[in-house]
């Protein structure tokens, strides 16, 4: 499957979504086909000939099809996001939001959906309850690399990078064997540019390129 996502923080987040879909067994082949017909289309051009209605369509049909295959619905909230339809994506985000039970990392795209929207009461709320899940998770699994990479991240998009950083080598100290993981975070906070981040625009050495 498929996934098309844009974040800096998508390998962690991924792999913990991931790690709740494969508990659900396995999904239809002709619903994950329609999934990858959406994913083709938003990675076939880089120049703005994309058929994005089209992808919609076919995400909005693998959903149709298996309602319980996350996949299809994180990709829809990215090629909706770049069609700027933001009301219909928080509709998705809160859906996937449910099935991961308020999974942190969604959670911190939520928050900054909100940004995109101008709505910066409601990203705060939002990124006050990802760390809220994350905190709490993290209790439970205290060496848990995808939490400890999205803390790390959510403390660099709320209180900045020094902080985020100083979090990451407080955490790679008590969890060494992370470090293989996680240490790449280091030079990603380096050219760390909020804007872009939050607007989902490329960089080159922290300079949004439009």
């Amino acid at each position: 499957m498929r996934y098309i996502f844009k974040s800096a923080s998508i390998i962690i987040l991924l792999t913990a979504i991931n790690s709740c879909s494969n508990g659900q067994g396995t999904h239809p082949k002709e619903c994950i086909e329609l999934n990858n017909k959406g994913s083709d289309i938003l990675t076939s051009s880089t120049d703005g000939k994309r058929d994005l209605d089209k992808a919609v369509d076919f995400f909005k049909q693998s959903i149709v099809c298996d309602s319980t295959n996350i996949t299809p619905y994180i990709n829809l909230t990215t090629a909706l996001d770049d069609k700027h339809l933001f009301k219909e994506e928080i509709i998705f985000y809160n859906k996937i939001l449910k099935m991961t039970k308020n999974d942190p990392g969604m959670l911190e795209q939520k928050g900054m959906l909100f940004e995109r929207m101008n709505d910066s009461v409601s990203a705060n709320k939002i990124y006050s309850l990802a760390f809220s899940e994350c905190k709490e998770r993290l209790v439970q699994n205290p060496a848990d690399g995808n939490l400890i990479g999205i803390l790390v991240d959510l403390k660099a998009i709320t209180i900045g990078t020094d902080e985020a950083i100083k979090e990451l080598d407080k955490q790679l100290n008590v969890h060494p064997e992370l470090s293989p993981r996680l240490s790449y975070l280091h030079e990603f906070y380096k050219n760390f540019n909020r804007y872009a981040f939050v607007h989902r625009l490329a960089t080159i050495d922290g300079i949004p390129q439009q």
